[in-house]
């Protein structure tokens, strides 16, 4: 490590956008320019820190499994997994476009869970028998991903009384299905509706970060090579003529994609109100790490988990402790409320993106 400053010998960053004290500067310089609308957000101190203290040819030395992700500076160590974990955490709490998309599926979510028929059959039986609590977690599972716009996927039983440290609750599997364990101890209970609600939603949570991220790449190699052709990187700066070109090439492509998930495309389109978050879940599960890997409290604070978390007890608290129907409608209500807000400040940022990649920038 270099000592803290950037004494006058230290090599400057070349850039195609200019010559830099560091990369740190560089980066910022670069993120500023674009204005973009939280695709990253600001670099913060320890990440900031670790760069202006490292050399340009430290950098570069650095062995492949502590490769640095030149947009963020982020190492593939215990640390780096955590900072890269903050990064990512404070782009999803500063996305207005997600915000507003997931509010709005949110409130469709609640508003069918408190009115579905079968939920309310089940949840009248007493029975703590697996059969009841499966069919349960089956429809509750159909119902979440149907709002959200994806096709439910496989619910898989097991049994596992204790795995050295604790009866483990269930979890989502690298195929894309849920595994619940049926053990009445398991650390959710499967035993009682409530915990099986925020467990069912907690993991089918991540089927949809995992499906918007796959969704997003593809999408996103789509217009990354389509850009290509005109020398660009962002959509914004083509001619009126060269967007009505580039919109057909792109649009012709995605239709060749799979249908799962078709109706996200605009939104996780470059400028959608999905793009960031598509991103964000598509680095987020790539570098997902278990917590025998990073400790449980570093596992804990993965964007991914802290964001499926958030709305499993959402639906726990929805179902369970709302007791009216004045209650639940209110909760729907401020959703909805809450989702037009969050879409009129995404709409106002688009613009203001807009009109400063028309004045001239630092870097492409």
């Amino acid at each position: 490590m270099a000592q803290s400053g950037t004494p006058p010998d230290k090599p400057k960053v070349a850039t195609a956008w200019g010559m830099f004290p560091d990369a740190a500067s560089a980066i910022s310089a670069c993120m500023g320019a674009r204005a973009e609308p939280q695709v990253f957000p600001p670099i913060i101190p320890k990440v900031k820190k670790f760069l202006d203290t490292t050399s340009p040819e430290a950098l570069a030395a650095l062995p492949d499994r502590f490769k640095i992700d030149t947009a963020r500076g982020i190492t593939q160590t215990q640390e780096g997994y955590a900072l890269k974990g903050e990064l990512l955490k404070t782009a999803l709490a500063n996305d207005k476009g997600l915000e507003a998309w997931e509010k709005e599926r949110e409130a469709k979510f609640l508003r069918t869970l408190g009115t579905d028929a079968k939920i309310a059959e089940i949840r009248k039986d007493p029975s703590t028998d697996v059969k009841h609590r499966m069919d349960f977690a089956r429809r509750l599972n159909e119902i979440h991903l149907q709002a959200y716009g994806v096709k439910p996927t496989p619910l898989v039983e097991f049994t596992q009384d204790h795995d050295g440290h604790s009866v483990p609750s269930g979890g989502y599997r690298p195929d894309g299905k849920i595994q619940l364990n049926t053990v009445p101890e398991a650390i959710l209970r499967f035993g009682t509706i409530p915990e099986v609600t925020a467990l069912v939603v907690h993991e089918g949570t991540h089927h949809i970060e995992r499906m918007m991220g796959l969704r997003w790449q593809q999408i996103n190699d789509i217009e990354t090579k389509a850009l290509k052709t005109y020398n660009v990187t962002d959509p914004a700066k083509l001619n009126p003529e060269q967007k009505r070109a580039f919109d057909v090439n792109v649009t012709q492509e995605i239709k060749k994609l799979p249908a799962d998930s078709a109706g996200w495309d605009q939104d996780l389109r470059m400028g959608g109100r999905l793009a960031n978050a598509g991103r964000v879940f598509h680095d987020s599960i790539s570098s997902y790490m278990m917590p025998e890997d990073v400790g449980l409290q570093i596992y804990l604070k993965n964007p991914a988990e802290i964001h499926s978390r958030r709305l499993g007890n959402n639906a726990l608290d929805f179902i369970h402790s709302s007791t009216s129907n004045t209650e639940r409608k209110a909760i729907i209500d401020t959703l909805e409320r809450e989702a037009k807000e969050a879409n009129t400040a995404f709409q106002t940022r688009t613009e203001q993106r807009s009109a400063d990649i028309k004045s001239p920038a630092l870097c492409p």
